[in-house]
């Protein structure tokens, strides 16, 4: 009996030491991960709120090639909402929501794990640092229970070391898309006059934006064509937000004079002045590129552009071969 004694004694010891010890540390997750990356705020915020193109530098996102995502609210605004589901015992299934936003600026999302009903935060915060980027990335986990403290002690570390490794993926990932700066092929400033159009303005996913656009063009043409108006030239699209989940746009169509509009048409002019101007030569899909080296231009010439631009698409793209198809893209300089 007395060994049963004395072992009891040695095992209640024990546990009030360890949970005595575990009250002493931290309650919380803390964790505050910067790197300085060779880009734009603007460029580096556009690929922090492009949820999908996480997987090319997120470490949770290329550990379970098999996670399933899903979205709810438009990208890029408070309210957007990514959740994950994954069989990978390192992810599990969760959510972060954008619940503060400073375009260019800030980000913080509200995180939650499966079994862990209580918040966590994180952020993005975006400095400008000797004409390059600082990204600073938080982490502020949920306060655990006084005997649970020494699992943070664990989970620290890992956090921090992810948080690491993502960080430079992401630098890589932006500065080796990004065109080199002293090379800008069909890139100049010029002056643009003011031109008359009619337009529609609707929105659709990147995936459908070829059709979408296929729709507008015939509705417009239509409607034109019965109001008795003259186009002139080829037509164009405006694009006054883009991502991959929802791209704002309106087809458009140059004309002679004005014509009265309804609910779907509107008559408008495209913004004079100075622009940057960059010529595209290819499919449409490739066009990404061009944009990259516009945004590269403006950045070394210290310019600040427009988010909005639109693209002329200058030929018929079934009469030419696809290497030979050309779009005049132009972004106002403010």
């Amino acid at each position: 009996m007395k060994i049963i004694k004395w072992f009891l004694i040695i095992l209640i010891a024990l546990v009030a030491g360890f949970l005595f010890y575990s009250s002493t540390l931290p309650s919380q997750v803390i964790v505050s991960e910067s790197i300085t990356i060779d880009a734009k705020k603007s460029r580096i915020f556009s690929y922090l709120i492009n949820y999908d193109d996480w997987k090319n530098w997120a470490v949770w996102n290329q550990l379970d090639s098999n996670m399933r995502t899903e979205y709810t609210g438009e990208a890029g605004t408070i309210g957007f909402k990514s959740e994950w589901f994954s069989d990978h015992t390192e992810v599990g299934n969760g959510s972060q929501e954008i619940v503060e936003l400073i375009p260019n600026e800030y980000i913080k999302t509200k995180m939650r794990f499966e079994g862990w009903e209580e918040d966590n935060y994180s952020e993005f915060i975006l400095t400008d640092k000797e004409g390059q980027t600082e990204l600073k990335w938080t982490f502020e986990g949920a306060a655990t229970p006084f005997f649970l403290n020494i699992m943070n002690t664990f989970i620290e570390p890992m956090l921090v070391e992810s948080y690491q490794t993502s960080l430079k993926q992401l630098k890589e990932h932006i500065e080796s898309n990004k065109t080199a700066l002293k090379e800008f092929e069909n890139i100049e400033i010029t002056e643009v006059n003011t031109q008359t159009i009619a337009f529609i303005k609707d929105s659709t996913t990147a995936d459908n934006l070829s059709k979408k656009l296929g729709e507008l063009y015939t509705e417009l043409a239509i409607y034109l064509e019965i109001s008795g108006a003259t186009i002139k030239g080829m037509p164009l699209a405006i694009y006054h937000y883009y991502s991959p989940e929802k791209v704002v746009l309106s087809a458009a169509m140059f004309i002679e004079s004005r014509v009265d509009g309804n609910e779907r048409v509107q008559m408008g002019s495209t913004p004079e002045g100075k622009v940057v101007k960059g010529i595209h030569f290819g499919s449409y899909d490739s066009s990404d590129q061009m944009h990259e080296s516009i945004d590269a231009f403006a950045k070394e010439r210290n310019l600040t552009i427009a988010t909005f631009c639109w693209e002329v698409y200058d030929n018929d793209p079934t009469l030419v071969d696809s290497a030979d198809i050309k779009t005049s893209i132009y972004y106002p300089i403010l």
